[in-house]
């Protein structure tokens, strides 16, 4: 009896550290407060708009995942949350980390753009083996 109730136990955890895609569409908007003042959030001409969307799901949701561009801190996403990045043309480096209870780390996975890019959305998930930040397929 114990190994059953162990078993269920193990697979209600690892169920539980999984995220789910959420479509941009019904992503919620970064309120302003967890905004920085950034250059690469707002329209000009010339720059590529590019969508980060965080899953939704418990999983990691006591916390912030935090968005730098080319090291400048622009967004603090919260579960089912997205922010529109405008970059100028050029390499660039998206990093990602967590707030938790005030401390931020830049320790999340990085991802290379070259903008422009036939890639325009990204999703930050997460599962057992840690935080991903990849192409999103809608």
């Amino acid at each position: 009896m114990q190994r059953i109730i162990t078993a269920i136990v193990a697979v209600a955890t690892l169920a539980g550290c999984h995220t789910h895609q959420v479509l941009l569409r019904d992503a919620a908007p970064v309120p302003a407060e967890r905004t920085e003042v950034s250059e690469f959030l707002h329209p000009a001409e010339g720059t590529q708009a590019i969508a980060v969307i965080r899953d939704g799901g418990s999983y990691k949701s006591m916390g912030y995942t935090v968005i730098w561009i080319d090291g400048e801190k622009v967004a603090a996403l919260n579960t089912s949350e997205a922010v529109t990045l405008y970059l100028p043309p050029g390499k660039h480096i998206v990093t990602t980390g967590m707030r938790v209870l005030g401390a931020e780390n830049m320790m999340g996975p990085t991802l290379p753009i070259n903008a422009p890019s036939k890639i325009t959305k990204y999703r930050i998930s997460w599962n057992s083996a840690g935080m991903l930040i990849q192409p999103a397929i809608e």
